[in-house]
């Protein structure tokens, strides 16, 4: 109210402001009016009290004040804020789904809407954000997870507020996967063929095998082995060996292909995890032919070591065929095809051979002047590169006429070291032998034994001829009994006989057989059928001698028969035998050409 100058009020801040009113304040002096310094934060202060003075210029001048209180209005001014607290990585790749990855904070400053955030992870991963408290997420795994095929993942962390306009904040989570031994190698062909000259030098490599393993580190660490096995009864290791760590492969011995012309061996390669994982795959090896064996002449063989011989009839004509050189070779393919041409011969317009099957053949007819022994050399060839050839030399003789003999051409005979190297048939000669001269000896021991007993018949016996005779039964008389002439001759060659008669005074007379062979000391009865009645002449048949007479052999002697006597040269010294008996004892009386006959005083029962 009052007049000049003491009527002019000028506003101040009090000295109660504090320095940071002062910094987003001020006041108009003259007009009162609070402006603003400095920028507001309602995050950092929402409400300011401002302390005002006013005074005018009068002398003697009395300040008043106010209080001045300035609330904030909260704008959406600021995006929330994710802080990971605590990460678990790498993750592994056989994780179940579930497993923690990470733990996620969000933080938002603004107030009411502005400070609600929301969080969410970024499409097409196998991860998900799981609240666990107010602004706290976890990270988890949705599903298996495979190293193989994604190594590592960028996970997008999304946080939005609810503010207007919102406001977001994305972070990125990268999470790697961990290997595990779950990928066995794998070969990059799913079997191998290798082809090998034969004769190669052992040491040589032959091939080189591959295998991979998806997994990595020690777990993609492969080495390579050999599997156990056997070729053609030889450990498998004896053939071929293998570089453990790079796969390549090398031939211990040179191969042969007449021995062996393809085998098969197992290749395994494993790799480094535990547990360790491991795959095979099967290698064929074919051993290639080379010309290393020349041709064999199995047709003709010479024989003790010459030329092959052979007959030709001088009547044959042109195209007669002479015979056929055979040979064989142990090689296969060209190698083993053979061809045949005559290399030597006496005359070269006389024979031919065919090129393909080894036929030699007459071009024309024999003359006069060609000469009776042909000199032939034929050559076998093989078709390997170089060729291999081998020989045999031919004698043909030209005849008028063919002798039954077998020509060297029908001879068909291995080579010697073929048929020397047969065990069986060593075994079969050994045998043969073993039995031939078992057999020879037992023949010599059976003919000594022979040979000893006729020695010993001949110096002990000094029986005739043996005869034999069918007597019928004699009457007794006072100067004995008297024994029947009758005489049966036997054959030639057959057994001789001799047939005793019983005397009266006993049971009716029987006829028996005496042997009596002259190497034999040995005499066999053989029982025959009883004598005959007694003849006319005979006086008194009922009597019969007494067992102590004694029997008296006839002195009648009798010529033998000249139909089967040996020749006189040859004949032996037959003898005739009269035979005394005196109780029970035999006595030879007589010898010299005779009928034969022994009279017995013995009764048979």
């Amino acid at each position: 109210l009052d007049e000049g100058p003491n009527g002019e009020i000028e506003y101040s801040f009090s000295g109660h402001a504090p320095p940071r009113v002062r910094e987003l304040f001020h006041i108009e002096p003259r007009s009162g009016q609070v402006l603003l310094k400095g920028r507001l934060d309602y995050e950092r202060a929402s409400l300011h009290e401002l302390y005002v003075q006013a005074k005018d210029r009068g002398p003697s001048a009395v300040a008043v004040h106010c209080r001045v209180l300035v609330h904030l209005l909260d704008v959406n001014d600021n995006a929330p804020e994710v802080t990971l607290t605590s990460v678990s990585t790498p993750v592994l790749e056989d994780a179940p789904p579930g497993t923690v990855i990470a733990v996620i904070s969000v933080l938002d400053r603004d107030s009411g809407d502005n400070g609600r955030v929301s969080c969410e992870v970024g499409p097409n991963v196998p991860f998900e954000l799981r609240s666990s408290f107010r602004n706290y997420y976890t990270l988890v795994t949705t599903q298996a997870l495979d190293r193989e095929v994604v190594p590592e993942y960028n996970v997008s962390i999304t946080a939005r507020d609810m503010g207007s306009p919102a406001l977001l904040t994305r972070s990125t989570l990268t999470v790697p996967v961990s290997d595990v031994n779950d990928n066995a190698p794998r070969f990059l062909q799913p079997s191998y063929s290798v082809y090998v000259m034969e004769n190669n030098a052992p040491g040589a490599s032959i091939c080189s095998v591959s295998a991979l393993d998806p997994d990595c580190q020690q777990n993609a660490y492969l080495s390579y082995s050999i599997a156990d096995g056997h070729i053609h009864g030889m450990p498998v290791g004896t053939y071929v060996s293998i570089n453990s760590d790079s796969g390549h492969m090398y031939a211990l011995r040179s191969l042969d292909y007449e021995q062996i012309r393809s085998f098969q061996i197992q290749v395994q390669a494993q790799d480094a995890g535990f547990p360790p994982l491991s795959a095979n795959v099967t290698v064929h090896i074919f051993v290639l032919d080379q010309n290393d064996n020349a041709p064999v002449i199995v047709s003709p063989m010479p024989r003790n070591g010459s030329v092959a011989t052979e007959l030709v009839l001088r009547s044959a004509r042109p195209g007669y065929l002479v015979g056929t050189v055979s040979a064989v070779d142990a090689d296969a393919g060209l190698n083993s095809r053979l061809s045949y041409q005559l290399l030597q011969a006496t005359d070269f317009t006389l024979f031919s051979v065919a090129p393909d099957t080894g036929e030699l053949r007459t071009l024309r007819s024999f003359l006069e002047q060609d000469a009776s022994q042909q000199q032939l050399v034929v050559q076998v060839r093989d078709g390997g590169q170089p060729a291999l050839s081998a020989t045999v030399s031919l004698l043909l003789s030209v005849v008028e006429t063919m002798p039954q003999t077998l020509s060297d051409f029908s001879e068909f005979s291995l080579p010697p070291e073929v048929s020397s190297s047969s065990p069986l048939t060593l075994y079969l000669l050994v045998s043969l032998g073993s039995i031939s001269f078992t057999f020879l000896l037992a023949i010599l021991i059976l003919t000594a034994i022979r040979c000893r007993g006729e020695r010993r018949s001949r110096q002990g016996d000094s029986c005739s001829p043996p005869r034999c005779h069918c007597c019928p039964g004699s009457r007794p008389s006072s100067d004995g009994l008297k024994t029947s002439n009758l005489t049966a001759q036997p054959p030639a060659g057959t057994t001789a006989a001799t047939c005793l008669d019983v005397p009266a005074g006993g049971p009716p007379g029987y006829c028996y057989k005496v042997c009596l062979g002259p190497e034999s000391a040995q005499s066999d009865f053989m029982f025959l059928k009883p004598c005959s009645p007694p003849r006319n002449n005979e006086k008194d048949p009922g009597k019969r001698s007494r067992p102590d007479q004694h029997l008296q052999v006839s002195k009648e002697a009798k010529q033998p028969n000249t139909d089967w006597l040996p020749p006189s040269t040859q004949r032996p010294a037959l003898k005739r035998y009269q035979i005394q008996h005196w109780g029970g004892k035999r006595k030879q009386v007589d010898r010299g050409y005779g009928n034969g006959e022994v009279i017995s005083d013995t009764a048979l029962s």
